[in-house]
């Protein structure tokens, strides 16, 4: 994208990342805001197709749904996929036919994996809601805090050819205490109180239930 540029310079490209990422804040802000008022008084599900009445109209914002995902997916997954091959192939030069074909059967085989992985969490947890939760509370705050703070400490201490200052130290010290007390936090939010916890009440529910009619049958 930079070398696309007519006249690419540091300065331009950084008014095209915040000019492409407010509006990227305004959309979603919008659409989530809108949606909010619009199904507040029905109760805003995690999905908020679930909210749609069955209509014609809403059929076809369901299948265009279902069509962007399944053409988003590669995408996604893309990124993914590369990632792990380079952590396995580590080791550069010469590549022979040999190891082409072997790179193209590595390739497909981390991308089988990695289908499989996702469509078997699909079909285990099928509300959007809850991954999305999951996904927000560890590599959100992953993003945001963890790593900025990793890559300023190891920025840091190789310009500097030694340790950090008192000052870099503290204030990366203070952001990973906060990104790793966030993670935590929205991690016991979603497995505890949004998923455990309801689990937990259904199983003494039926719990009770069984002791009750263990008991009526005994006093029979």
């Amino acid at each position: 994208m930079y070398e696309s540029l007519s006249e690419p310079s540091p300065h331009r490209m950084k008014g095209i990342i915040a000019d492409a990422v407010f509006m990227c804040i305004l959309l979603y802000w919008s659409v989530g805001f809108f949606g909010y008022l619009a199904f507040s008084g029905t109760g805003v599900k995690g999905d908020i197709l679930l909210n749609l009445t069955d209509t014609a109209l809403s059929d076809v914002v369901k299948i265009l749904y279902a069509v962007t995902a399944a053409i988003s997916f590669p995408l996604c997954i893309f990124p993914c996929q590369r990632s792990v091959e380079t952590l396995i192939n580590k080791s550069g030069g010469i590549v022979s036919n040999k190891m082409e074909e072997e790179s193209l059967f590595q390739s497909t085989a981390i991308t089988v994996i990695l289908v499989v992985i996702t469509l078997v969490t699909s079909l285990l947890i099928p509300d959007i809601e809850t991954i999305l939760n999951l996904s927000g509370s560890t590599m959100g705050a992953f993003i945001c805090f963890v790593l900025p703070a990793v890559i300023v400490m190891r920025t840091a201490i190789i310009q500097a050819k030694g340790p950090m200052t008192i000052s870099t130290l503290f204030s990366v010290v203070i952001v990973l205490a906060v990104g790793i007390g966030m993670m935590l936090a929205c991690l016991y939010q979603v497995s505890f109180v949004a998923i455990l916890q309801p689990w937990l009440w259904q199983f003494s529910d039926t719990q009770g239930d069984f002791l009750v009619e263990e008991t009526a049958d005994t006093m029979d």
